[in-house]
């Protein structure tokens, strides 16, 4: 009987054994399994995931694949609990694929055909007592974390400035000086010297200050510790809200609804500092310019002719009555009118298309023959490949190839076909570069974007443009005020 082999270990459960000393337990014992009934082992799939989550959980991914082939006769787990506990839905999906392709799923305690209207309700029931605990499991450690909260303890990665330790065999912070110092000069120059974030970030960059998570310190980095009350010796929950949409999580900063409590970490910032720091951060709050749409044309493309970084658009306000696009480097490079360098960029593509249109009528049609013909070859060859793949199946049922046999042929047959996949995929991308280059489709799409540009919104323009420019780079020198700029528009043909 030829089976595969799944293991895994839930994260819940590296409380009590090593993930190596599970798996290697797991292991064993269904080797020795196998051995006593004869079953040969294809391959082993083993991951260490919570089994709430089908889709985050790649190994039983492919091995649902692989069962969904019907050559494996069954798959040994050490119990059912192990291909998953999550909803009944994706519950559903896992045991709908055994039963189409009739694999068994073997535990040591016994073997379970879903094709079998017994097997099938007694799976359906431990999979229903296997989420019951799963919730209880859930709500378990929700009450554990919510009390040690409560206690004062503190739970995530240590913040800047603090390294995790433990009191009372419980999760906490110490102060960890090399870092401290740098958070007392941030309050104290944003409370009593009144500099903002972005000059502080620059200062304490420069006396060598390294956040944890990033190279340099940013007015982000920077305001963010001066709101975070774990300075003050409290412990924050509820902090980040977390949605879905589109079936993408996101994360927000949820302060108003946010839980704090007294820690029993020492604090390294005073009370009355902090609260002034608060009330100084509350004047200088503006909204954000960023609402989630795109008002720049040219986002994404516009690169420094200085420094290299992407340059962003600033909106109107202050001295400046209109846009305006700017090096994110400070004192990198004079700034320009947003609407200066859009007009600038169109010009510039139009003298390109000029050109590009003078020299068609010369220029010949790519020949992708030769490409054609390579990838009919190696389609061809897959197709015996697959034919050869069937055969090996059929001389190990007559028992001419025994499993190591058939095993060493269909690797080097699924070998080769993988092979010749990635060669047909190479050769189509060079086909369509080939293509892509051609004069004349590349003129007919700058045309068509020119013509729908004036009419369409900031967002559609960025498209349009992303669509055939690669990178637009600006200069314009800091002496004599206000000098000409100059760019560089690459399109994507050349």
């Amino acid at each position: 009987m030829d089976v595969l082999m799944y293991l895994r270990k839930s994260r819940a459960e590296e409380l009590h054994d090593t993930t190596e000393e599970t798996l290697r337990r797991h292991k064993e014992q269904l080797m020795d399994l196998s051995v006593q009934r004869g079953y040969h082992i294809i391959a082993t799939y083993e991951e260490v995931v919570s089994g709430e989550s089908l889709y985050a959980r790649p190994q039983m991914l492919a091995l649902l694949s692989a069962v969904e082939t019907g050559n494996f006769d069954a798959v040994l787990v050490m119990d059912i609990d192990r291909l998953g506990r999550g909803s009944m839905a994706e519950q559903g999906l896992i045991f709908d694929t055994f039963r189409r392709s009739k694999t068994k799923i073997i535990t040591p305690e016994k073997v379970y055909d879903l094709s079998n209207d017994s097997d099938e309700e007694i799976t359906e029931l431990q999979s229903f007592i296997a989420r019951r605990e799963l919730k209880i499991i859930k709500k378990r450690l929700h009450r554990g974390v919510m009390k040690t909260f409560n206690d004062g303890y503190y739970i995530a990665n240590a913040p800047y400035g603090y390294r995790k330790t433990k009191k009372d065999k419980r999760p906490t912070l110490e102060i960890y000086e090399p870092e401290a110092k740098f958070v007392r000069m941030i309050f104290d120059m944003y409370v009593n010297s009144g500099i903002g974030t972005q000059t502080i970030a620059e200062q304490i960059n420069s006396l060598g200050a390294k956040p944890q998570r990033s190279e340099k310190f940013n007015r982000s980095t920077v305001a963010y510790i001066i709101k975070n009350p774990v300075y003050i010796g409290k412990v924050t929950w509820d902090k980040t809200k977390y949605t879905k949409e589109n079936g993408t999580r996101k994360a927000a900063v949820n302060r108003e609804n946010m839980k704090v409590v007294d820690g029993v970490h020492p604090a390294i910032i005073e009370e009355e500092t902090f609260s002034r720091a608060q009330e100084i951060m509350k004047k200088q709050w503006h909204k954000k310019y960023f609402d989630g749409t795109v008002k720049n044309p040219l986002a994404g493309l516009v690169i420094c002719g200085n420094c290299g970084r992407k340059m962003m658009r600033h909106p109107a306000g202050g001295k400046s009555k209109e846009p305006f696009v700017l090096c994110r480097t400070k004192s990198c490079i004079p700034s320009v009118s947003a609407a200066e360098l859009e007009s600038a960029v169109l010009e510039d593509i139009k003298k390109q298309l000029c050109a590009l249109d003078a020299d068609i009528d010369q220029s010949v049609p790519p020949d992708v023959s030769a490409f054609d013909k390579s990838i009919q070859t190696a389609e061809n060859e897959i197709k015996q490949l697959s034919q050869q793949t069937a055969k090996t199946y059929d001389l190990l049922e007559q028992g001419i190839y025994d499993v190591d046999t058939f095993i060493e042929r269909r690797d080097a047959l699924d070998k080769r076909t993988a092979f010749l996949k990635k060669y047909i995929a190479s050769e189509q991308e060079r086909r369509q570069s080939v293509i892509d280059s051609d004069r004349r489709i590349a003129s007919a799409k700058i045309h068509n974007v020119l013509d729908v540009y004036d009419s369409s919104d900031a967002t559609q323009r960025n498209a349009l443009l992303r669509s055939i420019v690669d990178s637009i780079t600006y200069f314009r020198p800091s002496t004599p005020y206000r000098a000409p700029f100059s760019i560089t528009v690459k399109l994507k043909i050349y």
